[in-house]
């Protein structure tokens, strides 16, 4: 019933006119992914979550960003590497302040799950330059999580890395 019926509606909504029904649909979209198994989330919800991290309203993108700690758990570190982490490059990058400070908020829950080495060879960097951000608030909460990730993957690695 929700693979032949809801998932469809889902895919019409995320072209709906109103950024609004989208920021809506983005808050729970993932959601779905329980109830209609490993396969279809990847084969179904994936693009349509990346189609809506790409909208052109950043209230639709933020309410995606909450949701990649739990992506990546549902979906792994593998298809996180190839499908996800462009966008996550890209929304770390985005002329919206909010969304940036919604991707560096999201990073320490992330770099726990991914683990110390993929977080060296992917994300490390993206961290160190949030420190430079031309927002006050980015600088500030890319302080925060040099502070967690220096409790999460310790003094040593931090001292080498950051």
């Amino acid at each position: 019933l929700v693979v032949s019926q809801i998932l469809p509606a889902v895919a019409e909504l995320c072209s709906d006119g109103s950024q609004h029904v989208r920021a809506s649909l983005a808050s729970d979209i993932m959601g779905l992914a329980p109830l209609v198994g490993k396969g279809a989330t990847i084969e179904t919800l994936l693009p349509l979550f990346l189609q809506l991290l790409k909208d052109e309203f950043p209230e639709v993108r933020l309410n995606l960003i909450g949701a990649l700690p739990a992506v990546n758990a549902l979906l792994g570190v593998e298809l996180l590497a190839t499908a996800l982490l462009p966008a996550i490059e890209e929304l770390a990058e985005d002329r919206q302040w909010r969304v940036r400070l919604a991707v560096v908020d999201c990073m320490p829950p992330l770099a726990a799950q991914l683990g110390v080495a993929f977080f060296e060879e992917k994300l490390c960097a993206m961290c160190v330059r949030w420190l430079q951000d031309c927002v006050y608030t980015i600088r500030e909460s890319a302080i925060a999580n040099v502070r967690k990730l220096t409790e999460l993957f310790g003094l040593e690695w931090a001292a080498a890395h950051l």
